[in-house]
């Protein structure tokens, strides 16, 4: 398979996650994988909707909701010295938490641009790595113009 990424980008509303998912059916109806990464997952290169706490913080928002533990555990990955949370995967009735993950979030200028560019680039080269030998086709929706560009546009 010569075809690896799809990304499929568009304004909000406009059927992004809808398309995304017919491509990524249509493709395994032939038995072909196809990993399908929407907003707000554990996306392999994008962290829309998604915490990017340090691991000392992280340890203390586990105990602060421990109730939650579990929850929060099998919606993150461990990148370097970072936990990476999909918190709005977490459902719980406590507005608070989901407030507190906001502002780890790494857009709309929540932190400074040498740490907003390494952890991309960490995160695309990564993936890269991941996938240069597999033959799996990876389709993203909202991970590339619509997150990435406009923050850098801001």
């Amino acid at each position: 398979m010569t075809t690896k990424l799809i990304l499929i980008e568009g304004i909000p509303g406009s059927g992004k996650t809808t398309y995304a998912k017919k491509i990524a059916r249509w493709y395994e109806e032939r038995g072909i994988i196809a990993n399908l990464y929407t907003e707000g997952q554990l996306h392999p290169a994008d962290l829309g909707w998604c915490a990017c706490i340090s691991s000392n913080i992280y340890d203390e928002i586990l105990a602060k909701y421990s109730s939650l533990e579990e929850e929060i555990a099998r919606n993150t990955v461990i990148e370097g010295d970072y936990a990476i949370v999909a918190y709005t995967m977490i459902r719980t009735e406590n507005k608070d938490f989901y407030k507190e993950m906001e502002g780890f979030e790494v857009y709309v200028g929540r932190i400074d641009d040498e740490t907003f560019f390494k952890l991309h680039y960490d995160r695309w080269k990564s993936f890269g790595k991941r996938m240069a030998d597999k033959d799996e086709l990876n389709i993203f929706e909202c991970a590339f113009l619509q997150n990435h560009v406009n923050e850098l546009l801001f």
